[in-house]
């Protein structure tokens, strides 16, 4: 698995994790839900994501989803 896909996993897991406990748990943790979500955006616009690391150390591989993109085949 490319290290793109698995951050969308974990934003998508972290999100899905994080509406589930607003709703039966606590609202504060809709927080988490907002954070993810900011991190996400911002990282369209930088190229920074603090998520990558994690990917990286959880194996995922470096190749990029992007990678072909302006490559002729």
């Amino acid at each position: 698995m490319t290290v793109d896909k698995t951050v969308k996993m974990i934003s998508g897991i972290l999100v899905i994790i994080s509406v589930l406990l607003g709703l039966n748990v606590s609202e504060s943790w809709f927080y988490l839900a907002l954070f993810v979500g900011v991190m996400v955006l911002q990282s369209a616009f930088t190229g920074f994501c603090p998520c990558e690391g994690v990917a990286k150390t959880l194996g995922a591989g470096e190749e990029s989803c992007a990678c072909d993109y302006g490559k002729n085949k």
